[in-house]
């Protein structure tokens, strides 16, 4: 949480650079990692932001980090990384775009539905890790 707190303080280029620099690069590290129990390590430092997703500006910065990263990582070849994906992906459901006004209801509704599909799928998977 204080990341997140620091960062509102911050110039739009420099909030950015840790954005993409440091917390997404760590998001990266939790869906990739080689272990389960490092996995589990990175995902209790990123817990605060998850717990704070029912803000719109945590829930819109979870958005945009995870957007490029996380549905790849739930169809990845790994099952170890598609295991990370699935606890990424269940801390923050619906992964959505708050600031998307002019889609509304819609823009959760596909975010529930791409979910839905994933989890769907993962259930499925033959190899779960």
């Amino acid at each position: 949480g204080n990341i997140v707190e620091h960062e509102r303080g911050l110039g739009e280029a420099i909030q950015k650079s840790i954005e993409e620099n440091a917390l997404q690069d760590l998001m990266y590290a939790a869906l990739h990692v080689s272990t389960k129990s490092m996995s589990k390590a990175i995902r209790l430092v990123l817990q605060p932001i998850h717990a704070a997703k029912k803000s719109p500006q945590i829930d819109s910065l979870l958005y945009r980090m995870y957007t490029p990263i996380l549905w790849r990582a739930l169809s990845a070849a790994n099952p170890l990384v598609r295991l990370n994906a699935t606890s990424i992906l269940v801390d923050t459901f619906p992964l959505r775009d708050p600031n998307d006004a002019s889609r509304g209801d819609a823009t959760t509704q596909e975010g529930v539905q791409k979910t839905h599909k994933a989890l769907v799928s993962l259930l499925t998977d033959d190899d779960p890790a």
